[in-house]
């Protein structure tokens, strides 16, 4: 009797299980080397823009859904949609000219990604005005 119901335990525990499983194994994933970037010296009131490149691993198309920045000062454009093995990127651009000396922005990226649904990218720069701190 012990052994039918622990074999009844175990079938439905799997039955829970493999459908998670098989919908992670099929999910988008995006892999991204880096999410923090050092711009360097700029001068103020040019703008400071990078991209921030990533790439889908994932059997499904990954979403990248939004972008929001931590302020109205960073712009950002992105691509939507990435095929699997496919390459996408975020490009994040800082209006400089309301700023001087170190200076940290930043950005949330969500996506359709089960394991890893948002994480933040960093621009870091030094704003300098006519060649000076």
């Amino acid at each position: 009797m012990k052994i039918g119901t622990l074999l009844a335990g175990l079938i439905a525990i799997l039955a829970l299980a493999l459908p998670a499983w098989a919908q992670t194994a099929a999910a988008p994933k995006i892999v991204i080397p880096k999410v923090e970037h050092s711009i360097g010296e700029i001068k103020r009131g040019q703008p400071a823009t990078h991209a921030f490149v990533f790439r889908n691993e994932g059997k499904e198309d990954l979403e990248i859904k939004n972008v929001a920045a931590s302020c109205g000062c960073t712009a950002s454009e992105y691509t939507k949609f990435v095929p699997p093995g496919q390459e996408g990127r975020v490009l994040l651009t800082v209006n400089t000219a309301s700023y001087s000396g170190a200076v940290t922005k930043t950005a949330e990226v969500y996506t359709n990604d089960p394991a890893r649904d948002h994480f933040t990218l960093m621009l870091n720069m030094v704003i300098i005005d006519n060649g000076t701190e």
